[in-house]
């Protein structure tokens, strides 16, 4: 059986930083974005799997700046294989192409991060990029009560552009576990490892940036307990080794994972603590990162037509540095608000807030790449989806992760 989906988008909003830069610098001043953007899909549904082929589009510029204007093409291939009911496998590939700009560094696709990360070093000029992904999941139940879990996942970032400072980076994550599942509880034992290289930058027969690559091994041990059919939360410690680069002395860092959830038919709550290391592409370094986020969404009305989201997150993030040493960071607030409602027919309003402010962490040299900078913006959507599937979810945050915000957290 083949399904199919169409969409189509138009946001406006408004930002009184445009450029997403350190006030007093050019480009920090209130400016109105548009965006706009198309998708389309194909979904193979067969006796043991399923497949699903989606492309997008998606443009957007401001009135004024002429700094700002992103254009991204990408393309991504899910699939879902379950040969037997105890065993179940995921794979997916996708791959981007687009201009990055000062408005958006960490893309999607290129980041390998999280929607939480620092922002970043951002590129001096608009810059031409091309990035992948691909991703591998299996769970197995070896017995009723015994159960395998591996994943492995694959970025990489390409700039397309001879005279640029960012770096050709790849990493690749392996990831074990073994779960023991009790009637209320499960508990597990994981292990993670991680790998990550990016090559020499020279512009003028100048190093501006030297090769840097870097391992990560880490493990945990974590609890999964039901608290009832609504409630449930996990909790996790362990620790990694970090060598990085490779070649200096190893480092150990403590590793840990609080997670609070709740899941009912019409509403979803969660709070998440986190402590571990990972990989940019983009930036071309391994980070430190403690984050905090909470989110909460409601679906209201008997058809759940009208649905209200909302998400806070703090993280302190800092890169170890293609030298070794602390090359600082960041600490990042962000909170986002808003909703979206089905109106007769395929049409989805949506109306979003969004606010981000970016500190930055010196290390003990004083010379970091990072910045601070604050920034609110509004985004009003109206969008049109044909599809015969059950209706999916719009919004502005769906069109302006499609434009190269990273997805919430690659870790799930």
């Amino acid at each position: 059986m083949v399904d199919y989906q169409l969409g189509a988008g138009v946001f406006i909003g408004f930002t009184d930083n445009a450029l997403g830069v350190p006030n007093g610098t050019p480009g920090s001043g209130s400016d109105g974005l548009i965006l706009g953007r198309l998708d389309a899909g194909l979904v193979l549904t067969r006796q043991f799997s399923e497949h699903r082929l989606a492309y997008a589009f998606t443009a957007s510029g401001y009135l004024r700046q002429s700094g700002g204007d992103v254009l991204s093409n990408s393309l991504g291939w899910e699939a879902v294989f379950q040969p037997l009911t105890s065993l179940r496998i995921t794979t997916s590939v996708a791959g981007a192409q687009g201009r990055l700009t000062s408005l958006d560094l960490a893309s999607a696709s290129a980041a390998g991060g999280t929607s939480s990360g620092t922002t970043g070093p951002r590129p001096a000029a608009p810059l031409l990029y091309a990035s992948a992904d691909a991703r591998q999941g299996l769970s197995a139940d070896l017995s009723p009560r015994w159960r395998l879990l591996q994943s492995l996942v694959a970025h990489g970032f390409w700039p397309l552009e001879a005279n640029t400072q960012r770096p050709v980076s790849y990493s690749g994550e392996l990831g074990l576990g073994l779960e023991r599942n009790y009637a209320r509880d499960g508990i597990s034992l994981n292990a993670r490892g991680l790998a990550m290289q990016s090559n020499q930058v020279s512009l003028a027969g100048a190093t501006v940036q030297p090769q840097f690559r870097g391992y990560v091994v880490e493990s945990d041990l974590g609890w999964r307990h039901t608290l009832t059919p609504v409630w449930s939360d996990y909790l996790s410690g362990g620790g990694f080794i970090i060598e990085a680069p490779a070649g200096s002395q190893a480092r150990f860092q403590p590793a840990g994972l609080a997670e609070l959830s709740a899941r009912g038919e019409t509403a979803e709550l969660g709070l998440r603590v986190e402590r571990t290391a990972m990989p940019n592409v983009f930036v071309g370094d391994i980070f430190l990162s403690t984050r905090v986020v909470a989110r909460a969404s409601a679906g209201l009305g008997q058809t759940q037509k009208l649905k209200l989201y909302g998400s806070g997150s703090f993280d302190r993030a800092s890169a170890i540095g293609s030298a070794g040493d602390d090359r600082g960071g960041a600490s990042v607030w962000r909170a986002q608000v808003g909703m979206i409602y089905g109106v007769p027919g395929p049409v989805l309003v949506s109306l979003e807030y969004a606010f981000t402010d970016q500190q930055a962490i010196a290390p003990a040299s004083g010379q970091t790449a990072f910045f601070s900078f604050r920034r609110n913006l509004v985004m009003l959507g109206i969008e049109v989806r044909y599809t015969s599937l059950p209706p999916l979810q719009g919004g502005a945050a769906q069109a302006i992760r499609g434009a190269g915000d990273p997805a919430e957290d690659p870790r799930q």
